[in-house]
């Protein structure tokens, strides 16, 4: 087979079971309402469930949109990993982005040696043109629905192929016969919220200044500073917010810090205040640290606010560090910890 846009990511994808244990089901029309399957990617730093091009040619387009460009074409029989990300999916609750005419669409993991580390694609997330991979045993029972005028062009879809199984037995690891696959190195990215671009180690918001973590991944986008662990678990960002309470921002901005903390994550829920901390000075800067419980991406995490006064002056806005971390985890709740804890007022 000719390499393909996925080649390498799905020469490194074993077939295995994964979170979904059933084939997932369209709805009537063939649309596949969320990314799961049965058949999860392996080695990859952002492959989530497999799925094959069940149509002779298939168009990856950079948005989910049909007026979208096309930025490769995939070919029937190619598999295709579905792009995870522990904060969400395509949709805040993970499930696949739908356009204004009510077509899903699959947001799935680009080639990162052809187009870099993180980028993603979508595809028509229906039945007439992909299909999960299955487990061995395991039906495709979607059926086989007529071509709809508008819509891409199917270039020749094929009947169900008895689940329509294949297995991967390509040997990349230096000699492993079982196709064991080396560990992916830490990711480059993907930014934390669209279109964010690379930023330093050591920012400066608001006049206060932090050194990030090694070996996490740094963005900014609208001044707004944004740290990510490696494996994409846990996430720092630095904020800058106004408030108008009457004893001044700090309790207007802790009492509305859901609303303040929604766009940098997202996915964020069921935010529980479970202990606040007043006058806490680092570098001569006066804070308030407040440790929340909530829910991420359907993930339990432990979240910390530091927020102090911008520019440590009275009448301007106030600078959030934000550090969200898997419940329980308690060596990256201090990595960081220790984020925070180096705060320094930059002048």
């Amino acid at each position: 087979m000719k390499k393909s846009i996925l080649h390498v990511l799905l020469s490194l994808a074993l077939a295995g079971i994964g979170f979904a244990q059933e084939a997932p089901k369209p709805d009537a029309k063939g649309n596949y309402l969320r990314p799961e399957g049965p058949v999860q990617s392996q080695g990859l730093s952002f492959g989530g469930a497999l799925w094959r091009i069940h149509v002779k040619k298939l168009n990856v387009r950079e948005q989910p949109s049909l007026k979208s460009k096309v930025i490769t074409v995939v070919k029937k029989g190619e598999q295709i990993a579905a792009f995870y990300n522990r904060y969400g999916g395509s949709e805040g609750d993970g499930s696949n982005l739908k356009d204004p005419q009510g077509r899903t669409w699959l947001k799935i993991y680009l080639d990162p040696k052809k187009f870099g580390e993180g980028k993603s694609g979508y595809v028509r997330a229906n039945s007439r043109y992909i299909r999960p991979v299955l487990p061995k045993g395991m039906a495709d029972t979607a059926p086989v629905l007529a071509d709809e005028p508008g819509d891409e062009e199917s270039g020749g879809a094929t009947g169900n192929n008895g689940g329509g199984n294949i297995n991967i037995n390509i040997n990349l690891g230096g000699g492993n016969p079982n196709g064991a696959q080396p560990k992916d190195p830490a990711p480059a990215g993907p930014p934390p919220v669209a279109n964010a671009k690379p930023g330093p180690a050591a920012p400066v918001v608001g006049g206060i200044g932090v050194k990030f973590a090694p070996g996490w991944n740094n963005w900014t986008k609208n001044g707004t500073m944004y740290s990510t662990s490696p494996d994409q678990s846990s996430r720092i960002a630095i904020i800058k917010v106004t408030g108008i309470g009457q004893d001044g921002p700090w309790d207007d901005v802790q009492a509305k810090m859901a609303k303040h903390l929604a766009p940098h994550f997202p996915g964020l829920a069921d935010l529980k205040e479970v202990n606040t901390e007043h006058d806490v000075f680092r570098d001569g800067v006066g804070l308030r640290v407040v440790t929340y419980t909530a829910n991420l991406g359907g993930k339990t995490v432990d979240l910390v606010v530091d927020f102090a006064r911008e520019e440590n002056k009275d009448g301007k806005g106030l600078v959030l560090i934000a550090r969200a971390t898997p419940k329980g985890d308690a060596a990256t709740a201090q990595t960081a910890k220790s984020v925070a804890e180096s705060l320094k007022l930059k002048k």
